[in-house]
């Protein structure tokens, strides 16, 4: 099956192929549910400012690598 459209025959979507999520709003991805101890684990420069999510440049995660839907993968942390 298609890397970029499910991860693997559960239908479930690989966010890390994709990429679509966190190239259009500064406020996605959002920190919310993860353990403190994987949040540790994410380069302070990848951080916005107020903790809170990802560091974007414009509306585009900073740790997202590629063009959205063709190639797009995540910086390796």
């Amino acid at each position: 099956m298609n890397q970029l459209h499910a991860a693997d025959d559960t239908n479930q979507f690989d966010c890390q192929a994709c990429g679509a999520c966190c190239s259009y709003s500064r406020d996605w991805p959002r920190f919310s549910t993860e353990p403190e101890a994987d949040l540790d684990l994410i380069p302070g420069a990848l951080v916005a400012d107020d903790l809170g999510g990802m560091a974007c440049q414009g509306n585009r995660c900073q740790a997202l690598k590629g063009k959205v839907g063709e190639a797009a993968r995540l910086l390796d942390l």
